[in-house]
C-alpha cells in the first residue's frame, strides 16, 4: 500500500467478458454479447492442430471512485494459480480524481488460447491499494445458453 495519504483507491464499478461496448456521449457504457464460457475444440487428428480452447473477444472493467495514479495488473489464470496470459502491453495505468475523472473505463482486446478444458479467471490487481478481483469463465466443450432468474410475481 502506497503511504501518500491523498492516495484514494477506486472500486471495482464493474468487470465482464463481451463481444463489444459503445461509450454513449452521456458518458453510459453499452455492453454487447457479455459471456462466461469458450468452447474447447478437438480438431481432427489430420490437421495435426492440439485441442484448445480460444477465447476471443473483450475484456472490459470499470473503475470508480478514487484520487491518484494507479497500476492494474491483469493475466489468465487456472484454479491452481498457473498464469496462460499477460496483458502484453504490461499494466494498465490511469488516473483517476474526484471532480475531474470520476471513473475509468478499460478495454482490451482478447485472442487467449487455453490448453484444457476447464475453469479459468482474470485476475486483476489495482496497486497501490487493496482492490483485487477474478473474472471467472469456463473452456468447455458444451457451452449452454444463460438462463434468467426466475422473477418473483406481482404482489
Amino acid at each position: 500500500m502506497n503511504d501518500d495519504p491523498f492516495v484514494l483507491p477506486p472500486e471495482g464499478w464493474y468487470a465482464v467478458l463481451c463481444n463489444g461496448f459503445a461509450m454513449e456521449p452521456s458518458g453510459n457504457v453499452t455492453l454487447q454479447g457479455i459471456f462466461n464460457q469458450t468452447r474447447f475444440l478437438t480438431p481432427l487428428q489430420a490437421t495435426g492442430i492440439s485441442p484448445h480452447g480460444h477465447l476471443v473477444g473483450l475484456l472490459a472493467i470499470g473503475l470508480t471512485g478514487g484520487q491518484g495514479r494507479f497500476h492494474a495488473t491483469i493475466n489468465v489464470q487456472d484454479l491452481d494459480g498457473r498464469v496462460y496470459w499477460e496483458r502484453p502491453e504490461g499494466d494498465w495505468e490511469f488516473d483517476v480524481g474526484i471532480g475531474s475523472q470520476p471513473s475509468v473505463v478499460f478495454a482490451q482486446q482478447l485472442s487467449v488460447f487455453l490448453p484444457t478444458a476447464g475453469h479459468y479467471h482474470f485476475a486483476v490487481r489495482v496497486t497501490p491499494g487493496p482492490l483485487q478481483f477474478r473474472i471467472p469463465f469456463e473452456v468447455a466443450e458444451r457451452i449452454g445458453p444463460a438462463r434468467a432468474a426466475p422473477q418473483p410475481g406481482p404482489t
